[in-house]
């Protein structure tokens, strides 16, 4: 999380925002009511006794220009469910303001004595704002990554800081705050603050009056802007989200190009790489290219979504190319994880129990382990060397386009004794065809046609249908894959629904030509989800 100095920017009056939560009026809007309302206040007699006392959490322009502030005690004379708003009173030594507000602003108490304790805690807090530092930046019910989620803040978007945990999180490798936070249209709630810069209004510095060097990189440069405000993650990011296609051993939130101009720092982090590279200040020898003056680290900003670095590793010139990612990792994971685990499921569902007369039988067992026994007729051509019949069920595999149609999807069975082999799956009414297949040797494995001999087998379901139970599951390298609770999420996918023919064709044996591939690092390990 980062912090420096900016002038207030947060000094305005609520708006509705098309397309998000909408603001509900202020009853300023409505003069003819507010009005009526004083009205009645007066007729009923002054000695109406207060429903309540409130802090201002954030003060607008209205209340600005009556003398009220962030974190002032006010007296609450009285509420409205209809408008959602709060008549306040607060007196001076020179007058005594009314106003009404919208409830979101004040935090309320029964007793003066209760709100006098929380405007103890809000004080250092009452001129302290945040600006999001990424688009899509998740603000949560509670200060946990997976509480539900009820906004996504816009990249420079302002917020309000109400109060801090005490105590610093650690998520997925980068620790920070959680903070208490109010939005410009009244949510409120938690984000995590390695994203967040804070702002201190009572601060009279101008920011665009810091010198560069200063900051570590000249903010009036737009590229060189770029750098520090972007999210940028190794290039293979890309192709991955475009084609919902995951190799969850590369793609983690934690991997990517992070630019820390307070500390002077850039950090390369990769599966099998990490580097910082501190800088006292960045130079330009020619457009879109920068030094970080003090390391080997060059920069070339190749479009403003693309950035190319080179530097030295072991007397040798090392590149690496990243892109601006907009979406949230951890949910795009969770997502993918939920993903696979109800493609198992939907196996489960039908039977723990797989059974052919040709090829033996598999059991399924709910934390993606299986047993086959009387394997033994498929032949060598058709698993790998030192198949054993016990291993990991994964979905680590992907059709290609030219067979989303004819097949359900991929399933891949692992060990890591003997590797891992993919076959392609088809649901139908009584069962499931498996047929052995040949996966690319890409960063993600994708099974892009049969195999010219293709050997198809029919398995019947059978025994009692389960539940999956272990939604992570250690890789083949002992390292856990994150779990449905250890990631940020706030959508559940749809389950892929079994593809159903009224008759099953009988097994068939082609010609066994094909030799299964050796598993190789390209053709990841990592079973389960």
């Amino acid at each position: 999380m980062k912090e420096r100095l900016l002038p207030s920017f947060f000094h305005k009056k609520s708006s509705t925002t098309p397309g998000r939560i909408p603001l509900r009026a202020p009853v300023s809007a409505l003069p003819g009511l507010g009005m009526m309302l004083l009205f009645l206040l007066a007729v009923t007699g002054c000695g109406t006794n207060a429903i309540g006392y409130g802090v201002v959490l954030l003060a607008d322009e209205e209340m600005s220009a009556q003398g009220l502030k962030n974190g002032d005690l006010v007296t609450l004379a009285s509420e409205s469910d209809i408008l959602d708003s709060y008549t306040i009173v607060q007196n001076t030594e020179e007058e005594s303001v009314t106003l009404d507000v919208p409830r979101w602003r004040i935090q309320s108490h029964e007793t003066r004595e209760a709100a006098q304790a929380f405007q103890a805690q809000f004080i250092p807090y009452a001129t302290i704002y945040g600006r999001s530092g990424r688009q899509g930046l998740p603000i949560r019910s509670t200060a946990q990554n997976t509480s539900p989620l009820v906004y996504r803040m816009r990249r420079d978007e302002g917020i309000k800081i109400i109060s801090r945990h005490q105590e610093q999180t650690n998520i997925a490798g980068l620790e920070d705050y959680w903070y208490e936070v109010l939005t410009e249209t009244g949510v409120r709630g938690w984000t995590f603050g390695y994203d967040l810069t804070l702002v201190d209004a009572s601060e009279t510095v101008d920011a665009s009056s810091q010198s560069a060097a200063s900051q570590g990189y000249d903010p009036d440069d737009p590229l060189q802007a770029v750098l520090f405000e972007k999210t940028w993650r190794p290039e293979y990011y890309l192709p991955m989200i475009r084609d919902s296609q995951f190799n969850l051993e590369l793609f983690r939130p934690e991997f990517g190009f992070f630019a820390n101009a307070e500390q002077r720092i850039f950090t390369i982090r990769l599966k099998d790489y990490q580097r910082d590279f501190p800088f006292s200040s960045l130079y330009s020898p020619r457009y879109a290219r920068y030094q970080a003056e003090g390391s080997s680290l060059q920069i070339t900003v190749s479009t403003p979504d693309r950035i190319v670095l080179e530097f030295e590793e072991a007397g040798a010139i090392r590149s690496e190319v990243f892109t601006a990612i907009t979406e949230d990792i951890g949910e795009v994971i969770q997502e993918e994880q939920e993903d696979r685990i109800a493609k198992y499921q939907m196996i489960l569902d039908r039977g723990t129990q797989l059974t052919s007369s040709h090829y033996g039988s598999i059991q399924l067992f709910p934390d993606f382990r299986f047993t086959w026994t009387g394997y033994q007729r498929l032949g060598a051509n058709f698993l790998p060397r030192g198949f054993d019949g016990t291993g990991r069920i994964a979905f680590t595999t992907y059709l290609g386009s030219n067979l989303t149609n004819q097949y359900t999807g991929v399933i891949t069975l692992t060990s890591p004794v003997w590797g891992s082999k993919p076959f392609l799956f088809e649901m139908i009414n009584t069962g499931i065809r498996l047929e052995p297949a040949t996966s690319s040797t890409g960063p993600v494995p994708v099974v892009i046609n049969r195999d010219l001999s293709p050997l198809i087998m029919f398995f019947e379901f059978g025994g009692p249908t389960g539940q999956v139970s272990a939604p992570g599951i250690s890789g083949s390298s002992g390292t856990a894959q994150p779990t449905a609770s250890t990631i940020n999420s706030s959508q559940n996918p749809e389950p892929l629904q079994p593809v159903s023919l009224d008759t099953p064709n009988s097994e068939t044996a082609a010609p066994q030509t094909q030799e299964a591939p050796e598993p190789s690092e390209a053709d990841p390990q990592t079973p389960g989800v």
